[in-house]
Protein backbone atom coordinates (compact mmCIF):
# COMPACT_ATOMS: atom_id res chain seq x y z
CA UNK A 1 0.00 0.00 0.00
CA UNK A 2 1.42 3.55 -0.95
CA UNK A 3 1.17 6.23 1.90
CA UNK A 4 -1.00 8.99 1.52
CA UNK A 5 1.65 11.28 2.86
CA UNK A 6 1.79 14.06 0.19
CA UNK A 7 4.94 16.43 -0.25
CA UNK A 8 4.44 19.52 2.08
CA UNK A 9 4.89 22.46 0.48
CA UNK A 10 5.42 25.71 2.29
CA UNK A 11 2.32 27.69 1.55
CA UNK A 12 0.16 29.16 4.10
CA UNK A 13 -3.55 28.79 3.32
CA UNK A 14 -3.60 32.86 3.00
CA UNK A 15 -1.17 32.52 0.62
CA UNK A 16 -3.16 29.80 -1.39
CA UNK A 17 -5.93 31.84 -1.34
CA UNK A 18 -4.13 34.96 -2.46
CA UNK A 19 -3.30 33.07 -5.57
CA UNK A 20 -7.34 32.08 -6.14
CA UNK A 21 -8.67 36.01 -5.72
CA UNK A 22 -11.24 36.65 -8.03
CA UNK A 23 -12.13 32.84 -8.92
CA UNK A 24 -15.65 31.93 -7.42
CA UNK A 25 -15.68 30.40 -3.61
CA UNK A 26 -18.31 29.00 -1.54
CA UNK A 27 -17.76 29.53 2.10
CA UNK A 28 -19.15 26.85 4.96
CA UNK A 29 -18.13 26.93 8.66
CA UNK A 30 -20.56 26.22 11.71
CA UNK A 31 -23.76 28.04 10.83
CA UNK A 32 -22.26 30.09 7.64
CA UNK A 33 -22.70 29.03 4.20
CA UNK A 34 -22.49 31.75 1.92
CA UNK A 35 -23.64 31.37 -1.89
CA UNK A 36 -20.45 31.35 -3.95
CA UNK A 37 -19.28 35.06 -4.79
CA UNK A 38 -16.03 36.03 -5.90
CA UNK A 39 -13.09 36.13 -3.60
CA UNK A 40 -12.03 39.92 -3.33
CA UNK A 41 -9.07 39.67 -1.19
CA UNK A 42 -6.51 38.94 1.33
CA UNK A 43 -6.30 41.58 4.39
CA UNK A 44 -3.32 40.66 6.02
CA UNK A 45 -2.22 37.13 7.41
CA UNK A 46 -5.64 35.92 8.69
CA UNK A 47 -8.38 37.20 6.59
CA UNK A 48 -10.24 36.81 3.32
CA UNK A 49 -13.09 38.96 1.40
CA UNK A 50 -16.12 37.47 0.23
CA UNK A 51 -19.45 39.73 -0.33
CA UNK A 52 -17.48 42.90 1.45
CA UNK A 53 -17.58 40.67 4.42
CA UNK A 54 -13.94 40.10 6.23
CA UNK A 55 -13.67 35.67 6.96
CA UNK A 56 -11.68 34.31 8.98
CA UNK A 57 -10.69 31.25 6.65
CA UNK A 58 -8.80 29.19 9.27
CA UNK A 59 -11.71 28.57 11.50
CA UNK A 60 -14.35 27.16 8.43
CA UNK A 61 -14.84 24.08 7.67
CA UNK A 62 -13.74 24.54 4.10
CA UNK A 63 -13.70 27.11 1.43
CA UNK A 64 -14.91 25.26 -2.17
CA UNK A 65 -13.11 26.77 -5.04
CA UNK A 66 -15.38 26.52 -8.66
CA UNK A 67 -13.36 27.13 -12.08
CA UNK A 68 -9.80 26.33 -11.05
CA UNK A 69 -7.36 24.04 -13.86
CA UNK A 70 -7.61 20.35 -13.19
CA UNK A 71 -4.47 19.24 -11.09
CA UNK A 72 -2.15 16.90 -12.56
CA UNK A 73 -0.01 15.52 -9.46
CA UNK A 74 -2.30 13.70 -6.79
CA UNK A 75 -3.28 10.75 -5.22
CA UNK A 76 -6.60 9.30 -4.36
CA UNK A 77 -7.58 9.39 -0.48
CA UNK A 78 -10.61 10.11 2.05
CA UNK A 79 -10.89 12.11 4.74
CA UNK A 80 -12.22 11.98 8.15
CA UNK A 81 -13.69 15.49 8.90
CA UNK A 82 -14.05 17.03 12.43
CA UNK A 83 -17.73 17.95 11.09
CA UNK A 84 -20.48 16.04 9.40
CA UNK A 85 -19.46 16.22 6.06
CA UNK A 86 -22.07 13.88 4.00
CA UNK A 87 -19.20 11.82 2.68
CA UNK A 88 -18.07 14.74 0.72
CA UNK A 89 -14.81 13.89 1.54
CA UNK A 90 -14.83 10.16 1.15
CA UNK A 91 -13.35 9.71 -2.17
CA UNK A 92 -10.58 12.37 -3.52
CA UNK A 93 -7.82 13.64 -5.10
CA UNK A 94 -5.24 14.86 -2.50
CA UNK A 95 -3.37 17.81 -4.62
CA UNK A 96 -1.54 19.81 -1.73
CA UNK A 97 -1.00 20.02 1.76
CA UNK A 98 0.61 23.07 3.10
CA UNK A 99 1.49 25.09 6.43
CA UNK A 100 -1.97 24.60 8.18
CA UNK A 101 -4.30 23.37 5.28
CA UNK A 102 -4.88 20.37 3.18
CA UNK A 103 -6.35 20.91 -0.70
CA UNK A 104 -8.42 18.10 -2.41
CA UNK A 105 -10.01 18.05 -5.53
CA UNK A 106 -13.22 15.88 -6.42
CA UNK A 107 -13.12 12.98 -8.24
CA UNK A 108 -15.87 13.75 -10.45
CA UNK A 109 -15.97 17.64 -10.86
CA UNK A 110 -12.24 18.02 -11.86
CA UNK A 111 -12.47 22.08 -11.91
CA UNK A 112 -12.92 22.49 -7.95
CA UNK A 113 -11.11 22.40 -4.69
CA UNK A 114 -11.72 22.24 -1.26
CA UNK A 115 -9.02 24.00 1.28
CA UNK A 116 -9.67 22.36 4.47
CA UNK A 117 -7.76 23.77 7.66
CA UNK A 118 -6.25 20.97 9.43
CA UNK A 119 -7.79 21.56 12.40
CA UNK A 120 -10.93 20.35 10.46
CA UNK A 121 -9.45 16.84 9.25
CA UNK A 122 -9.10 14.20 11.66
CA UNK A 123 -7.25 11.81 9.15
CA UNK A 124 -6.23 10.47 5.91
CA UNK A 125 -6.77 7.55 4.64
CA UNK A 126 -5.13 5.89 1.22
CA UNK A 127 -7.72 4.06 -1.01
Amino acid sequence: MTSPCPVKRPISLIQRLEQLIGKQVEIVGSNLALEPSPLQSTCGTTFITVNNELIIPSSLFYVHVFKVPRATKTHRVGLRTAFDSNGLFDDVLLVLMGKQFIEVQPRKALHERYLLPLPQVLGIFDL
